[in-house]
């Protein structure tokens, strides 16, 4: 969210550093797009086929890359497609992190998914806030300082993810019953004997093992019923939403600046906090 956010003030400035028009600087956004539309569809088809854990601890490594080698960038015909590498680690990251919390609560517990979803407004408030700072302190180029802060906290973040274990429901998916119990003593050091938790994981796996389905039979099973009036609700309600979040967080400080708001980016930038603390 932070980096979503991010990209108001980097469009913003990239335009007055480097004279480009707006069709120039929408490059920035559509390649990010592209970036999430490819990293979705992968990143879940291999968190599916090899586990969340090698997905989950790879996802932010791929979002630094891509906004250390940005902060580099002499034009925005490079800065664009980092921002391909940056919009993978973004894609897999809201296809994966949601199912390994899901994966590891408890049942009676799951409801803190959506609590926890506080913390996207505190890193959507991370920009606007940075830009402040950077602002304050005439620190040029502030848009690269912004950006490479972003990948320090993503990097940051990325380290603890390898402490992070694979998720008990894929274990048991996959009918790896002893890495199950490895995990749930480990987990619980006071749970029962091991012969015992052995045979409940048993009993609690499933009996028949599916078969792996093509790319082609998982689409096509979304458009037939009884799955095609949702899938098409899906596509009208997210498409549209997504549609109206990049076009606020990516062009506020355009239609601000067009509609005469604020004498200079000070302003802009604390209308943009002022925005996202809203959110909470």
């Amino acid at each position: 969210m932070g980096i979503e956010v991010g990209l108001g003030i980097l469009l913003n400035e990239i335009r007055q550093d480097w004279g480009i028009s707006y069709i120039q600087q929408s490059l920035v956004s559509v390649c990010t797009m592209i970036g999430v539309f490819i990293g979705s569809y992968y990143w879940g088809l291999m968190a599916d086929k090899h586990g969340r854990k090698p997905a989950f601890n790879k996802l932010l490594f791929f979002i630094t890359l891509g906004l250390f080698i940005g902060t580099l960038s002499p034009n925005v015909y490079m800065l664009a497609p980092c921002y391909i590498i940056a919009g993978f680690g973004i894609g897999g990251s809201f296809t994966v992190d949601g199912n390994v919390f899901l994966e590891y609560c408890p049942l009676d517990k799951q409801y803190l998914l959506t609590s926890i979803s506080i913390l996207s407004a505190v890193g959507a408030s991370l920009p606007p806030a940075l830009a402040l700072f950077f602002e304050v302190v005439n620190a040029p180029y502030q848009w690269r300082f912004v950006q490479g802060t972003l990948g320090l906290i993503a990097l940051a973040l990325a380290i603890p993810r390898f402490w992070i274990k694979e998720t008990p429901s894929f274990l048991i998916s996959k009918h790896k019953t002893t890495q199950i119990v490895d995990l749930l003593q480990d987990i619980n050091p006071n749970t029962v004997d091991r012969a015992s938790l052995y045979e409940q994981v048993v009993n609690a796996s499933p009996k028949v093992k599916l078969s792996e389905k093509t790319i082609k039979t998982q689409l096509l099973a979304l458009f037939r019923k009884p799955l095609r009036k949702y899938t098409l609700l899906y596509i009208f309600i997210w498409g549209l939403t997504s549609f109206t979040f990049i076009g606020v967080t990516s062009f506020l400080p355009v239609v601000l600046i067009r509609t005469g708001f604020g004498g200079n980016d000070v302003d802009i930038y604390t209308m943009m906090l002022y925005q996202e603390l809203g959110n909470f």
